[in-house]
Formats: C-alpha cells, structure tokens, sequence
C-alpha cells in the first residue's frame, strides 16, 4: 500500500550501472591524412587492428531489467598504448604519423578513454571511422590534464581509426594509452530522430511530449537556459547522461561551480576527471533538429560538497569556463518559502535542452521517500511537482527547480513521469545550505565564501568586455601539473599582479588592460633535496657514458646543473654535495625554472643555445590568451619524482 509518509519511487538515472574538456577545445581541422599530397606514403603501409573483447549482451541485458535506468554502453579495459601499438609513417621534413584501428566487433558505437596522455606544442590527435565519415578533433597540447587522463567520445560503428600527428621539433614527446573502450550496445544511439524508440539515449531520444528550450514557453529563460549542461557522467561501471547548472556565488567570480543530483554517482566509482559537461547543446527553433547541434565542452571536475539525503552534488570544473561559452551563473534563494511557479530546465535522455514548467505553488512533500535504489529520504527535504507543461526522463536528473524569481530552490530528485501527468520531487537547497554540517556535506561554505550569510543571490554574467584574459597551465615536460607555483605580472603602467597555480597546474590573471607590453615571471620556492636522490646520479652518469642518452631538452637543463652547457662529471659532483648537505641547493640556478612552451627554446636539440630566461614579454596583448603553457624543471631533478 501506498501512502503519503512512505513512497518507492524510481530514481531516474541515465546509464549510471550496475543498478540502473579546462573547457575541452577542438580545432575545426581535418586530420593529416586526409591530405591528398601525403595520401601516397600512408597508403604503403596498412593500419593495425586491434580487437578488444565483446561485452556480455545477456548479462547487460539481464542487468537493466534488474535495475532502474539505463545505460548506451558497458567498458571494456584495454591496454593499447602510442609506443608499442600502431604503425608510423615519416614524412617529409621529419613530421610522422601513427595510426591504429580498434574495432569491438557487433558494437553499435565505440567511446575511447586514455591515460598516460601528453600531446606536445603542435601534434594533433583525430579518431574517425574508417570510412572517413565522422571524426572527432582535433585535440591538442590545449587538452592535456593534470590527471592525464583524457577522452574522445564515442563514434559509431564498431571501428574507430586513431590518428597522431607529431611534428618533427617533438618527436617522441607525445604518449598515451587507450585504458578503457566503452562499447555501445543500445540500436540507435546513432540513428536519425525518426527511427528511434523511447529506449534509447543521447540525440534525439526524448519523448515527443517534451518542449525544445527555444520554443514559446522557454521565451521568458533564454538567459537562464546557458547556466544549464548536459553531463557525460562517467563511472567505472559505464557511462551515463545527467543535467546540471551553473550556480553563483556571493563573490560572483565566475567560480565554475555545478549543482547536479547526488544520484548520479551514489553508490557507484565515479571519474570525475573524466566527467563531461556540454554547454548550448540545444536546437535552434522550436522543432527538433535534424541534426545533431554542435557542443562546446569542459572535461574534468571535483567533487566539492554533496549529501545523499538532499539529492545533491555540488561540482567544480577543473577549468573556468570561457566567455566565448556564453555561460550563465545561475542565482538561489534559500529561504523556505513555497514558490508560487516552477521550472526546469534540462536534457532528457542526453538529448538536447528541453523545458518543463509548474505553474501552480510548488508545496515541500511532508513525508519520507523509499527510492529503490534502498535509501530513503527524510521528511520534508523534497518538493513536489506536478508539471502542467513538459516531464522528465532519465539524464533529467540534477535539473535544477528554479523559481518564480528565476532563482535555484532545488535539483531534481526523481518522480513519476509521463506525458500526461508527471510528478516530480526535487531536493530543496534550503536544507542543502546546511547538510550534514560540514563543509563537504554542505553548500553554505561554497556559495557564501565570505559567510555575508545572504539568504539569495541574482544570476550573474561574466562581463566579455571587462578586459583581457591570461591563463595557461604550469606543468613538467611529463605532463605533470606543477602546483603553488608563483606567477608574477608587471603590467603596462608598472603595477604587479601575482597568482598561484592551483592543483591542476592552472593560473590565471582575469580583466587586463587591452594593449600595452606584460611581463610574466615563474617561480616556486622549494626544498634543494626535492626529486634530487641518487637515481638522478645514475641517470646522468649513464648519459654521460652514452649508455642511455636523455631526448627531453627539460631533462637536458636539469641536468646541467652548473649551467655549463654542457652535462659532464662537474654536475655529478654538484649534485653529490646537495645530497650530502654540503651546499644548499646550485648556485647557477634557482629551486624551479620555467620555460613558456611557445617562447622558451631556440634549438631543442641542443637547448643550452639561445636558452632564454624565466621572465617573457607578451607583447600588445590585446586578445584573451588562454593556452600560455609552461614547463617547469627542477635542476638536478632528472626523472620529474619531486613531489608537488
């Protein structure tokens, strides 16, 4: 029996299993072999296949009747990595290109995750079917992360081609492995609108009852629709759609802060490095698009707060996200009064924006809620809904409810949708505000930094015309993102600006003066002993003995750390006093150096020529920079094992 102090209700996850990007930018070219003047050298030599294992369609299949919601593919682990797998083809000048083709066979669409993964200045990186139909990329130094961890989506068919293309200046500095091929195994997650069933995910799969974004009702939203993102959620267990918005702050900094569902990941192992979040993935008219619409994405977050007993998760992108986005920071309010009106914004199914809409007072649900995936919720921390316009599906989930006065009151739980009558329950933000008491159970601590103790905030827009922007990644020439490293700005009037890199290696100075000359500086102040041991000893004898020759021009330089020129027997001996504490660190040099990726070496064949120093003058920096990469060593410290 149901009754109104105890109700099952399914949770409506989006391929969350078994129980069921920094902003990732892609440069608009097609990939080298395309090219009909080099066609000929490729086509010598044939792409390697590599067949991973089927998925188990039975026990999938077994698995989704069991269990509420629904996933589009199921991982299967790999071990394919760049410098063994693959074929290379050099080219004229030097450049080359390695390819490799993975096919699962009877796979209705392939998704590519990798670790280990470093793209050097300049290489590009393309997956496409083999017959050259549709392609991701390209990606670039501009997509590696701190994780170094990285993915390509998912293509159809059950073959994906990958393409690396490596100039000349950085070979043998690009890597990756391919860890992991999700294998999609629903029909027409690739096929036109026309063909699908309400089975299926991603493009196209909502239900006919739902109201694009850009249709009448949504007319009034259009600046609150860009707060809101589809979610590629990503989890060991698979992958999966989910919906979140952008949500302001009391500084209103831009902080990329995302409200979701708790749901989303509860009781699973989620990637959040790996976390996907489109942004204006929505059709341009009131009609569904015949084609799939462009999508402008971050990759990566971390998880800052979140309770499951309120339904929500509160995220940080690991990059801010770039005026060219058009975002929108959301505003909430949370007070506890009954909102007279409703909305929701979101993407059922993975599927492009939709709208629903309450227009009737939105009540707080007085009892507790059994959901079935065996928790319950306490009384009175939901509100419900009862949709006069639209519904929801599962990848609603995390959909904020937004109020009358277009601010958060809550995120969307789950409920019971149809086409003619829909009841939902949404977590309420008045009693996320305090959680469970501490900072990681809590919003409060997050959307109110300073502690003003606002009980609501507007929305806010970052402003495009407040100046330029300077931001780039500090990392080693390994990838790894250096942190609390300090970055200094002399500005064209002599004032100073300065910032730390934060744990993704990330620096950035907002709202510059257009125009005039900027001088940047590197540093971080460290211990002389650390990464310094006697395994660089060795390295370095070895090298000098020619028994095996160090390629990174950065190892090269921390090498020498007598700044000679040269590495000889004279910085054995340097290095030999710093770890004996005869000396406190090396006169020549200080604890880090920094080198710009696009400004540091004249010849990185023989980086000791034209080596410039830390310090660059960007020159009449009128244009936002986002990409100002640097590589940072530590002298002495040949094998990148400082700690950070």
């Amino acid at each position: 029996m149901i009754t109104l102090d105890k109700i099952f209700i399914a949770i409506l996850l989006v391929g969350l299993f078994p129980r069921l990007s920094f902003a990732q930018p892609v440069l608009q070219e097609k990939p080298r072999s395309y090219d009909v003047s080099i066609r000929h050298k490729l086509n010598q030599v044939s792409i390697p296949e590599v067949m991973v294992p089927q998925i188990n369609r039975a026990k999938l299949e077994r698995e989704d009747l069991r269990f509420p919601g629904e996933r589009f593919a199921a991982p299967v682990h790999a071990d394919i990595r760049l410098s063994e797998a693959g074929t290379w083809v050099e080219l004229d000048g030097g450049d080359r290109i390695w390819q490799l083709t993975i096919t699962a066979s009877g796979a209705h669409g392939l998704g590519l995750f990798y670790d280990d993964f470093y793209l050097p200045p300049g290489a590009r990186l393309h997956v496409y079917t083999p017959d050259q139909k549709t392609e991701l990329g390209a990606y670039t130094a501009q997509n590696n992360t701190r994780s170094q961890r990285f993915m390509t989506g998912f293509l159809p068919g059950q073959s994906a081609t990958i393409e690396y293309y490596e100039p000349a200046e950085v070979k043998g500095q690009g890597r990756f492995r391919i860890f992991r091929v999700d294998q999609i195994y629903k029909e027409g997650y690739f096929t036109d609108r026309t063909l699908r069933s309400n089975n299926e995910l991603g493009f196209g799969a909502a239900l006919e009852c739902h109201e694009n974004i850009n249709c009448t009702t949504g007319d009034p939203y259009q600046t609150e629709k860009k707060a809101v993102v589809r979610i590629l959620v990503v989890v060991e267990e698979g992958s999966g759609f989910c919906t979140g918005s952008l949500i302001n702050n009391t500084r209103e900094d831009g902080r990329p802060l995302v409200l979701s569902a708790f749901h989303c990941q509860d009781g699973f192992t989620p990637a959040f490095d790996l976390w996907r979040f489109d942004f204006g993935y929505e059709g341009t008219t009131c009609s569904n698009p015949e084609s799939e619409p462009n999508r402008r994405s971050i990759l990566g977050c971390q998880q800052l707060a979140g309770r499951q007993e309120n339904d929500f998760i509160l995220l940080e992108l690991n990059h801010q996200v770039p005026t060219t986005f058009d975002p929108y920071f959301l505003g909430w309010n949370r007070g506890t009064a009954i909102p007279s009106a409703g909305i929701m914004i979101h993407h059922p199914r993975g599927d492009v924006k939709k709208i629903s809409t309450d227009d009737d007072p939105v009540p707080v649900f007085s009892g507790r809620i059994n959901w079935n995936n065996d928790v319950q919720t306490p009384a009175r921390h939901h509100f419900i809904s009862f949709f006069d316009i639209g519904t929801f599906e599962i990848g609603s989930s995390g959909s904020a409810l937004i109020d009358e006065n277009q601010r958060i009151i809550g995120q969307l739980h789950g409920g019971i949708p149809t086409c003619d009558s829909t009841r939902a329950y949404f977590g309420r933000l008045a009693l996320s505000w305090e959680g469970g008491g501490t900072p990681q159970s809590r919003l409060k601590d997050w959307l109110d930094p300073d502690n003003t103790g606002a009980m609501q905030t507007n929305g806010f827009i970052p402003d495009a015309e407040a100046g330029v922007k300077l931001e780039g990644m500090v990392h080693t020439d390994s990838g790894t993102p250096i942190t609390n490293a300090q970055v200094a700005l002399i500005q064209p009037d002599g004032t100073a600006l300065s910032t730390i890199t934060n744990q993704m290696g990330i620096f950035s100075f907002a709202n510059l003066t257009s125009g005039g000359n900027y001088l940047i500086s590197f540093s971080k102040a460290d211990a002389s002993l650390n990464g310094v041991n006697t395994l660089d000893l060795i390295q370095i004898q070895r090298h000098i003995l020619n028994l095996v020759n160090f390629t990174s021009p950065y190892v090269m330089l921390a090498a020498d750390v007598n700044a000679s020129g040269n590495i000889t027997t004279l910085d054995l001996i340097q290095i030999r006093r710093v770890i004996l504490g005869v000396v406190d660190g090396f006169d020549a040099w200080p604890d880090w150096f920094f080198i710009p990726v696009n400004a540091g070496l004249n010849n990185p064949d023989n980086p000791f020529e034209g080596f410039n120093e830390s310090s660059y003058i960007l020159e009449n920096l009128t244009d936002d920079i986002l990409d100002f990469d640097v590589i940072g060593f530590k002298p002495g410290d040949v094998n990148n094992s400082a700690s950070q």
